[in-house]
């Protein structure tokens, strides 16, 4: 019952975030695809997002990728959607 609320948790704060993000006049990035990609369909096979899976996407992540603001905006959302601690990112990039 806890894992459920903390998917349906994950999941709301996600698509929130994906919506907030995203940007009718521009077509998404690679690294947003990927990165959207790669979460939705965790969430979608009704997994939690935890943090060993996390920062194994993003060592998939091309290191081209962090330099774009979009990106990193989406980034930033992933970490409070599956509650990162922003030292323990910081870490690992």
């Amino acid at each position: 019952r806890q894992q459920h609320r903390l998917l349906v948790d994950q999941v709301d704060v996600f698509t929130t975030f994906l919506r907030k993000t995203a940007d009718a006049s521009r077509a998404p990035t690679k690294g947003e695809i990927f990165l959207s990609g790669c979460f939705c369909h965790v969430l979608a096979g009704g997994c939690v997002v935890d943090s060993v899976y996390f920062f194994r996407v993003l060592h998939k992540l091309p290191g081209d990728e962090f330099c774009e603001a979009c990106v990193v905006n989406l980034l930033a959302a992933c970490c409070m959607a599956f509650s990162i601690a922003i030292p323990e990112y910081k870490a690992h990039v």
